[in-house]
């Protein structure tokens, strides 16, 4: 038998309109307000290079049941929304909120509200904003000779252009 599961790191392209589209839209709308420093680190995948890593498996022969991450490096969160903003033509979000700060005002709300609502999970999002979520493609990369092939700065132009002919 042969199954190979991919996981996928954050996927973002053009007509994505999930994790990266939120942020650009955000910065876009001058909604964008930076909590901490940047500089803790993702993982992201172009969408183009996960069609290359399912072919990659498809193409190979290896047989049995394998799991594997899939991401291109990581990179910090500033530079994530550096290029976005760069490549909206706007300026880069100077605001910035304490992480401390961010994260005690967030569990008061989340004190007060009990948890519910949007405000209520204000503190779980800040915590997954400011932490790092990295993945180890290392293995898949070896096994299937595979490396990405957008680069972070072109795939979020294309997300950018995107958006632009396309609003989501």
């Amino acid at each position: 038998m042969r199954l190979t599961i991919l996981q996928l790191a954050v996927v973002y392209g053009s007509g994505n309109p999930r994790n990266v589209g939120r942020l650009m839209r955000a910065i876009d709308q001058g909604r964008f307000i930076w909590i901490g420093t940047g500089s803790n680190k993702k993982s992201l995948i172009h969408h183009e290079d996960v069609g290359r890593a399912v072919v990659a498996v498809v193409m190979s022969p290896e047989r049995g049941i394998h799991t594997y991450n899939v991401a291109a490096p990581p990179c910090a969160m500033r530079e994530v929304v550096e290029c976005l903003a760069t490549a909206l033509g706007r300026p880069l979000p100077r605001f910035r909120i304490p992480a401390s700060l961010a994260l005690g005002v967030a569990r008061g709300a989340e004190l007060v509200t009990g948890g519910r609502g949007r405000i209520g999970q204000l503190h779980a999002t800040v915590q997954k904003w400011l932490a790092d979520d990295v993945y180890d493609a290392g293995t898949f990369r070896q096994t299937f000779g595979f490396e990405p092939v957008v680069g972070l700065r072109e795939g979020l132009q294309q997300e950018v252009d995107g958006y632009r002919q396309r609003p989501i």
